[in-house]
């Protein structure tokens, strides 16, 4: 448990998965990768919150690497930060079924591309990643973003480690920036909407890190 800037954050559990993926559903109904990699089921708010589902199934509730913040008054999540460890990355099998039910079994092809492309640019230095960071639309400007990047960072600075992470806006981009991470490059996404992959180097790092974009 970290408290960063008077807001505890804690870990999101097994049992709060529905709760966490509602709160991304709502948080990237806007967000153009995922409308891209949904396609036809972009405005389908029951296939993101089954894609947030595979997710958050997919390795990272198992590892205890989803954090989240919730309301101090109700306990609600207001906040949710879905990362994963250093050597954890693709998809899981068990949460290929989701994916499915998600985006079909012609959508879960072509995600598995997107995949696959997205990892082929990912360093190749052993680096936590953060999959996503969401906030309440009614929660939004509260700092909560930047709280939860905060409290896992903390702890990754501690392992020397670097991280990594794709952001697909300029207001995340900026968010991220303040929080050390640099951009390396646009990656490729169905529709042309590819994300910015940025990289934070940790301490034992710097020989291997990637070269940032100019």
């Amino acid at each position: 448990m970290t408290r960063t800037t008077s807001r505890t954050v804690t870990p999101v559990t097994r049992g709060e998965i529905d709760v966490a993926a509602d709160l991304l559903t709502r948080a990237f109904a806007n967000d153009a990768p995922t409308r891209a990699l949904l396609q036809e089921r972009a405005h389908d708010e029951r296939a993101r919150h089954r894609l947030f589902r595979a997710i958050l199934l997919g390795g990272p509730l198992q590892n205890g690497t989803v954090d989240g913040v919730r309301d101090p008054d109700t306990g609600t999540l207001i906040g949710v930060a879905v990362w994963s460890r250093p050597g954890d990355t693709g998809m899981r099998t068990a949460a290929l079924p989701e994916y499915a039910r998600a985006i079909g079994i012609g959508g879960l092809a072509r995600a598995l591309r997107v995949s696959d492309a997205i990892d082929s640019h990912r360093p190749a230095v052993p680096h936590w990643y953060l999959k996503a960071v969401g906030v309440a639309p009614d929660a939004v400007g509260g700092g909560i973003g930047g709280t939860l990047l905060a409290a896992r960072l903390e702890l990754i600075d501690t392992q020397g480690s670097p991280s990594y992470l794709e952001s697909s806006n300029d207001r995340t981009t900026a968010l991220y920036r303040r929080h050390g991470f640099v951009p390396l490059t646009r990656l490729p996404w169905p529709d042309g909407a590819g994300p910015l992959a940025m990289w934070r180097a940790g301490d034992t790092a710097a020989s291997g890190a990637p070269r940032a974009a100019e």
